[in-house]
């Protein structure tokens, strides 16, 4: 953080990787460096190495850390815009109180183009670095994401209805084809194996205790990657501030699928929601109705209005964007 921080570095990530790799062939640090002292200044310096120029042992790190989960834990929280947020959007309010009765896991990182790679065998990412966000991913494609590394440890895959499936099919069906995939789709609450956030979970968690107008501070550019301070260019997770839970990036950066459904107009007004209720309320799923899906947090071609962690945006989920990707959870 120290290198990443300062003026007189005009290539910090390049100076960290130096910084590490002097760190491991020197014996005085071996003990420090073992112990996992230097694993997230490791991790950071390797964000924009494309994948294939990585070794077999730096692809493997780079999988294990972008892998790495947050225990939320069960709680109550104020779902919506702060009262006195004027960058507030109608859809945001109004406030309401939300009890999430399961503790949950969640991804310290958004999933990482090293990651996507190590299980799905390809990178449809346009800004290529290992530990760069994926992007270009549509909803289908992420929840069969979450299906088949699900398989690879073992557990319980969430969902069911993806019939066979595979990344971008999406992109070649009709629309009544694409409405029958959705309405396929169900997700087995009970299941212990990954998935998306819903949108509660994903709010609670961006808030992290606290009621900051951005994940984990009131100034922008400690926690976000966004239009300003990065040029509309994702940048390697892990280089901001966390929030108090310790979650990296939940603004900024890249915008994050969920699980929940909305309805757009064709402005992408949102007309319909996923049960944002003006009433308290209990571990909500979202709507069993609308043909779009929800994704929070903005990215990196936006301004700090759409960084807030209570703005919500949508689209179709056969939607791709250089700014959108995703984040898993699951229950332990």
């Amino acid at each position: 953080m120290v290198l990443r921080n300062a003026d007189k570095f005009s290539a910090p990530l390049s100076a960290e990787r130096v910084l590490v790799e002097s760190v491991k062939s020197h014996s005085i640090w071996q003990e420090l460096y073992e112990s996992g002292a230097f694993e997230l200044m490791e991790f950071c310096s390797l964000g924009d190495v494309a994948i294939e120029n990585l070794s077999e042992s730096e692809k493997a790190f780079c999988v294990r850390m972008s892998k790495e989960m947050v225990r939320v834990p069960a709680g109550e929280f104020m779902r919506g815009a702060l009262e006195d947020d004027q960058d507030a959007y109608d859809d945001e309010r109004p406030r309401h109180k939300v009890t999430l009765t399961r503790d949950f896991l969640m991804g310290k990182y958004a999933v990482t183009q090293a990651l996507w790679d190590s299980v799905m065998g390809s990178n449809p990412s346009t800004f290529t670095g290992a530990n760069r966000p994926v992007e270009c991913v549509s909803w289908f494609d992420v929840v069969a994401f979450c299906n088949k590394v699900s398989e690879l440890e073992g557990l319980e895959p969430v969902y069911d209805g993806l019939g066979d499936y595979q990344v971008g099919d999406d992109q070649n069906m009709g629309e009544d084809e694409i409405e029958a995939l959705l309405a396929a789709i169900k997700c087995n609450w009970n299941a212990k194996g990954y998935r998306l956030p819903t949108e509660a979970e994903w709010e609670y968690s961006a808030r992290g205790g606290h009621y900051h107008k951005y994940a984990g501070s009131n100034n922008v550019d400690e926690v976000a990657w966004y239009r300003i301070n990065i040029g509309d260019e994702t940048h390697p997770v892990g280089q901001r501030k966390p929030n108090d839970f310790g979650l990296y990036d939940m603004s900024g950066n890249v915008w994050e699928w969920v699980w929940d459904r909305m309805e757009l107009d064709d402005d992408l007004n949102i007309i319909g929601d996923s049960l944002y209720l003006h009433a308290p309320v209990t571990d909500p799923y979202g709507s069993t109705v609308g043909f779009d899906r929800v994704f929070r947090g903005g990215s990196c071609r936006y301004y700090p209005r759409s960084v807030r962690t209570s703005n919500r945006g949508g689209n179709s989920p056969v939607y791709q964007s250089i700014g959108l990707g995703f984040r898993i959870c699951r229950f332990p």
